[in-house]
């Protein structure tokens, strides 16, 4: 592809000035940009919320997150002026020094969901490592990807260090075929990472995965059902369901299912759902498009097939037939081998399924191909950790649901993906390890394995 060659081609010349730009020079491109964010949010959010259909205060939030990245990345640029060498040989004649060393051009390829955060959690550790980057929105939702960039470019970063190409698949596997890409960062779907993965072997690049998940919270004995239920609605229906670590399966305690059921379901129904704009907003926006309707609407066919129960939802509300809605909906008798247990939904739907012991959660919990994220509920901390720590999931929540900090790093286990975006190892994905071995002056003879040097 034409754009995607000369979009590389920019981003490589870019590179060679951008790289050896002074850490604290790209910190502070990257504290402008987080200020022009921050002073620009209600018109990214409004366009953000026209490019999803979530809800502007969802959108809004958004827009915080990426400040908070640009930000975070900006501290840890800085932190790479007073890192020291390190010196690990403990034979005295040499002295050996690990550098890390901007690794090149970087292909982000983002998902439809949040677009502006995904590509901000790509963008600004890129950019503060010293590599330039393409970004691939999804062709779904380009409009605030294309934003930043010019933000960025108002905060005075170099042409070509960040270029946006809105397309579908194709774009993004010709940026990961690309010669001239050192890294690949994906974030989406399991199938289309694997694809992504295969594109980029074969020029043996760096990649990091983010992919899919199917999100279990555990609800025991002992939680505080009315903090819990809040967190399960937040975690089950926030962004419409659309998120890789969305609560998709709750899993509670036998003697509290029939309440929990109950008050799930009453406070689900009485979310409202509707457009992103206008007075108080709704509490839940559409799906992104038709086919993702479809697509919920075809798992819950099979749900109801397979013997499992709709207790509220699983239609659009009335008076919206004209868009992509989904009522909040709520799913009771999945049991482990059932395609609600195990497939993700990525819509509204969250099933709820009784445990009678710990371990059986803990089993239940871990019975999945994913392991991006869970939760725990219970008023026992000592339990609470005790369960958490069995569970395979590259982050657990413990009496809250989805926040993520840039401070922390994200990421999966087993095929929620490979790798983890931000933390205090955000820019190493976007670093190169060298080794700088020296011999000093003082050193008797050269080392080596010849008799004439023994």
């Amino acid at each position: 592809m034409t754009e995607v060659g000369v979009a590389v081609a920019s981003a490589r010349s870019a590179f060679e000035g951008w790289s050896t730009t002074d850490p604290e020079a790209r910190a502070a491109v990257l504290d402008q940009a987080a200020a022009l964010i921050e002073e620009q949010t209600p018109q990214l959010a409004a366009l953000e919320s026209l490019n999803t259909g979530k809800p502007l205060r969802e959108a809004e939030g958004d827009m915080s997150e990426c400040v908070s990245a640009f930000r975070h990345s900006a501290g840890f640029a800085r932190a790479l002026v007073t890192e020291a060498p390190q010196r690990h040989l403990p034979d005295v004649a040499l002295d050996g020094t690990l550098v890390k060393e901007p690794l090149g051009v970087v292909a982000g390829v983002c998902p439809w969901n949040y677009p502006a955060m995904m590509a901000a959690w790509k963008i600004a550790p890129a950019l503060a490592a010293g590599c330039s980057i393409v970004v691939k929105p999804s062709e779904l939702s380009p409009y605030t990807t294309l934003a930043l960039a010019s933000v960025l470019q108002q905060a005075g970063l170099p042409d070509g260090c960040v270029s946006v190409l809105p397309g579908a698949g194709d774009v993004g596997a010709a940026l990961a075929e690309h010669p001239d890409v050192d890294k690949v960062s994906f974030t989406g779907s399991v199938p289309t990472g694997a694809a992504v993965m295969r594109s980029a072997s074969g020029g043996a690049k760096a990649v990091t995965l983010e992919l899919g998940g199917k999100s279990p919270a555990i609800v025991t004995s002992s939680a505080d059902l009315d903090r819990t239920v809040e967190w399960l609605l937040f975690g089950a229906f926030w962004n419409c369901g659309q998120i890789c670590s969305a609560t998709s399966r709750i899993l509670v305690a036998r003697e509290l299912q029939a309440e929990l059921t109950e008050r799930l379901v009453t406070e689900a129904r009485a979310l409202t759902v509707g457009g992103p704009f206008g007075d108080g907003c709704h509490d839940m926006g559409p799906l992104i498009s038709g086919a993702q309707l479809d697509k919920v609407r075809g798992f819950l066919r099979v749900a109801v097939a397979e013997g499992n129960s709709i207790a509220c939802g699983g239609a659009t509300p009335d008076g919206l037939h004209h868009g992509f809605f989904m009522a909040p909906t709520v799913v009771t008798g999945v049991k482990p081998g059932d395609t609600l247990w195990s497939e993700e939904v990525f819509g509204p739907v969250v099933s709820i399924t009784p445990f009678a012991t710990t371990d059986e959660a803990v089993e239940m919990a871990n019975d999945s191909r994913f392991g991006l994220a869970a939760a725990v509920f219970s008023e026992d901390d000592a339990e609470m950790r005790a369960i958490s720590k069995r569970i395979r999931a590259g982050t657990v929540w413990e009496n809250c649901n989805q926040p993520v900090s840039p401070s922390m790093p994200w990421g999966g286990y087993k095929m929620s993906g490979l790798g983890r975006e931000m933390g205090a190892g955000a820019l190493d994905p976007f670093m190169e390890a060298k080794v700088l071995m020296h011999q000093p002056k003082a050193t008797a003879k050269p080392l080596g394995w010849f008799s004439r040097f023994r």
